[in-house]
């Protein structure tokens, strides 16, 4: 057998310590690496751990030391690439985990070529959809650690299909990063661990070929490697040959033989090695931000740029991948985990806050230059709406303007009426908002409105309204929505009931469909620590539906009705190890509920004003009939999961490294393909759900509040045995103070409209009111239109290094779909090119053709992602 010995290290850029803790320790590694590299010629490679952000860090420090360390990376004896960071596979945005690679590709060309191998030695569980990323840059092997049981698949090399029929030829580090980790000068000890791993992983391997790692969590390189082969060599003689080697080498030769199995789906099982199942719960605050960084970067900020861009040359391409490299620090397996020390998670706030400040900055400049190209009509003030999602969308939406009016009308282009409702208005004064030099300003007394209007766009594009000196229109004196007396929101397709407990009943009016049980909250205690939720031994659950809730009405018309519901109740001030506290406190939580005329949406803002300790509070969304399987929103459109498992203690009983449960990642929406209405629950950055199921009949249970006082306990009920991380304090973890929540349920009596849906959802309409305008565009325009409300739209952005722009669409639908159009604005773009997610040319592409305005897609696979380079 040829063992292939390979010398790393896995290097957490934060983790126990801080980033400049660890960059201290990653210079001294470097420098020494470089003069070993240098000065031992039979020190043949060294894998940099597959992430190529550690060569900014450290020549951030040691300018004067790229040229050595270029010359080695040239000389392919400093293994870099692919990934600009170690990612966590399930947090990140689909599209985020694409620009992980493609910047970290872009960094490493600058050094010389990036190792073509999807590694991933320590992710927290593996994505069902990593293969469509890694062909959609041309890589055709994966190395991992994490979730596999045999269960799946007994060997530990196989083809790993994604749902669209990508594979990668993948490889399972059964035995973890550091299997060889312990090499040293006994040839006796060397020897011995060459035997336990044959030991080990012959049964499963090739019987050829066998990966010997030698590395491990922020390791130096061992200096006598290419002695210790040589010891090996010379001890094992023909039986055995050794060598100093790369992972791609490795796979190279393992994958000679064709033969081999085939299999697909995210694995996530701990059996031999935790990966964490309820990592997704630890500070909920930070994973909020990172999802209102990565929306506002890639579903606002990048759209509306390049599409300024169309008309104004000044693309700021640095200023954007800045913003995106401060995200992606943050993506990190343990940092976006938040699994760190407090001071780790306080830096990456920090971060988060700088890149929405550059996103703000660029966004504001994007709406003023397309807005000040615009030929307004000569009918009132204008307001600009931007719409960024990709297919029609209707309805009412809110939005905010100023005016010096105390009463005014919207019009459209054609000087039409536009229907809104005041939700509310506050006067201010300019000069308060400007800088006084030399003299006083004058005061300007301006009105700011938040509206609720009743409009309508086609596709992604924007469209001009009108302020016009009038009085205010007034509603018709018809029932408002919510109904005081009976407690009872009732609209043209549903009412939605307060129930005496404080939950909601949902009855669907053209079919008597009933929902109950909805916005539930059940609050418990948590033993766990920042990588597990796990509960005391003896738990106490704690509800707020024992008595009515105090309801306060905000809002209440034709349109609209906006109704807060406050729960007051007692729980636990702590929780321990073996049970909860007796001492209690009052826990306050907050609901503001949102339901609109002419849509089948129930919006829920909740505030947790949190003073318990060690405890959880989720929110549960109740079925009304039984099913196996519920969809969720991953990378690349939806995955179907279980509701309930065949062997619920497997795990106990096979004593797993942790507790195996439905606990799953989501994006922004998971829900149940009913025979009747169909519920689907979105959300704004809640990361993790679990389905509850009594009788048969599932409860979709979203936690939003997860508090803890360790990074690493001992003995959990869910995780028994050694801890994981440090026993550490991290009091930040406790969430002490007041935190808000945004989700909402929807429900569909036909087919939904899965990826519109989700993104009218997330993606507000963006107004400008522009101070200068003397352009010549129209004041309605629309960019292109994606016809299949099933179909999103990932990215919209300019070229990483053309004039062209990149359309990036996915398909949500659960099965193929053939023919679907998108119309393209041919003002703009005349021709159509297929690219991979390098954006380079697909050559001799046959996915679409492009005629008169018209992309017609032939074919796209279930969670297939189709790349579209735009051409001027």
């Amino acid at each position: 057998m040829k063992f292939n010995i390979i010398s790393h290290t896995h290097w957490d850029r934060e983790w126990h310590k801080t980033f400049e803790e660890y960059r201290v320790r990653l210079v001294y590694f470097l420098d020494d690496l470089i003069d070993l590299l240098e000065c031992d010629s039979e020190y043949s490679y060294f894998l940099l751990d597959g992430q190529t952000i550690v060569l900014e860090d450290y020549l951030q420090i040691k300018p004067h030391k790229r040229q050595q360390l270029e010359q080695l990376i040239r000389n392919g004896r400093i293994i870099i690439g692919p990934w600009y960071i170690q990612p966590d596979e399930f947090i990140p945005s689909g599209e985020m985990q694409i620009r992980n690679l493609l910047i970290g590709q872009a960094v490493g060309a600058e050094f010389g070529e990036n190792m073509q191998v999807g590694y991933l030695p320590d992710s927290f569980g593996q994505s069902a959809q990593l293969p469509q990323l890694l062909q959609g840059f041309n890589i055709e092997y994966a190395v991992f650690w994490r979730g596999l049981t045999e269960e799946e698949c007994p060997d530990l090399d196989f083809i790993w299909q994604s749902t669209d029929g990508s594979t990668v030829k993948t490889t399972l580090l059964a035995d973890g990063y550091g299997n060889a980790r312990m090499l040293n000068e006994s040839i006796e000890n060397n020897i011995t661990i060459v035997e336990e791993n044959i030991e080990r992983l012959y049964a499963k391997s090739d019987k050829k070929n066998m990966l010997l790692m030698c590395g491990f969590d922020q390791r130096q390189a061992n200096p006598i490697l290419p002695q210790i082969v040589a010891g090996l060599n010379d001890h094992y003689q023909q039986e055995h040959s050794f060598s100093l080697s790369t992972v791609e080498e490795y796979l190279e030769e393992v994958f000679e033989d064709s033969n081999k199995r085939v299999i697909s789906g995210e694995f996530r099982k701990g059996k031999y090695m935790r990966v964490h199942v309820s990592i997704g719960l630890t500070r909920s605050d930070i994973k909020q931000e990172n999802y209102q960084a990565q929306t506002q970067l890639i579903k606002i900020t990048e759209p509306l740029i390049s599409f300024a861009n169309l008309e104004q040359s000044n693309y700021p391409t640095e200023l954007m991948n800045q913003a995106v490299k401060y995200t992606l620090q943050n993506q990190a397996h343990d940092s976006i985990a938040n699994v760190c020390t407090d001071a780790t998670h306080r830096e990456m706030s920090m971060r988060y806050e700088n890149a929405i400040q550059i996103s703000d900055v660029l966004t504001n400049d994007a709406l003023e230059i397309l807005s000040s190209h615009i030929a307004f009509k000569n009918i009132g003030t204008p307001v600009v709406l931007f719409n960024l999602i990709s297919s029609k969308r209707s309805g009412l939406e809110k939005i905010s303007i100023v005016t010096d009016l105390a009463q005014f009308e919207l019009v459209d282009t054609k000087e039409n009426k536009v229907k809104f409702g005041v939700l509310s208005k506050t006067e201010f004064n300019r000069n308060d908002l400007q800088i006084e030099i030399g003299e006083k300003n004058k005061d300007v007394i301006l009105y700011q409105y938040e509206l609720m209007i009743d409009t309508e766009f086609k596709g992604f594009g924007y469209k001009t309204l009108y302020i016009v000196k009038n009085e205010m229109p007034n509603e018709e004196q018809v029932t408002s929505i919510f109904c005081t007396k009976t407690s009872t929101f009732t609209t043209e397709s549903f009412t939605l009931q307060v129930q005496n407990d404080g939950t909601l009943s949902y009855t669907d009016r053209e079919t008597g469909e009933t929902f109950s049980n909805l916005n539930r909250f059940v609050e418990n205690g948590n033993a766990g620590d920042a990588y597990d939720y796990s509960p005391p031994k003896n738990d106490r659950l704690c509800s707020p539906h024992q008595t009515k809730p105090e309801i306060e009405v905000l809002h209440n018309s034709t349109q609209t009705a906006i109704v807060k519901l406050t729960h007051r109740f007692d729980v636990p001030a702590k929780t321990f190890a073996d049970n909860r506290s007796e001492d209690m406190i009052t826990q306050v939580i907050e609901s503001t509920i949102t339901v609109k005329q002419k849509s089948r949406r129930v919006a829920f803002k909740t505030v947790i004003n949190n003073r318990a300790r060690n405890h959880r509070i989720c929110v549960q969304f109740e079925n009304n009939q039984a099913l196996a399987t519920h969809f969720s929103e991953q990378q690349f459109g939806p995955i179907t999961r279980e509701n309930t498992f065949a062997k619920p203690d497997q795990w106990h009983e096979e004593k797993w490294e942790e507790r195996y449960y439905p606990i799953y990642p989501q994006q922004r929406y998971t829900g149940f393909n009913n025979e009747g209405s169909k519920m689907i629950i979105l959300n704004k950055g809640l990361v993790t759900y679990e389905i509850l199921d009594e009788d048969g009949v599932p409860t979709i249970s979203v936690p939003l509040i997860t508090t803890m006082d360790y990074m690493g306990k001992q003995d959990l009920v869910d995780r028994p045995g050694r801890r994981s991380g440090l026993h550490i304090p991290t009091p930040d973890s406790e969430m002490i103070g007041e935190y808000t929540y945004e989700y909402a349920v929807e429900f569909f009596n036909n087919e939904i409209n899965i990826a519109a849906t989700a993104d009218a959802y997330q993606l507000p309409l963006q107004v400008k009111q522009p101070v200068e305008a003397n352009g010549i565009l129209a004041d309605e325009l629309i960019l292109y239109t994606v016809e299949d409300g099933n179909i999103g739209v990932m990215a919209f952005k300019k070229c990483e290094n053309s004039e062209a722009y990149i359309l990036r669409l996915v398909n949500h639908n659960q099965h193929k779909v053939r023919n679907l159009k998108v119309n393209i604005n041919t003002n703009y773009f005349s021709q159509l090119r297929e690219v991979n997610f390098k954006e380079q040319d697909i050559i001799e592409s046959s996915k679409f053709t492009f005629a008169n305005g018209t992309l017609m897609i032939h074919s796209l696979n279930a969670n297939e992602v189709v790349t579209v380079k735009l051409i001027k």
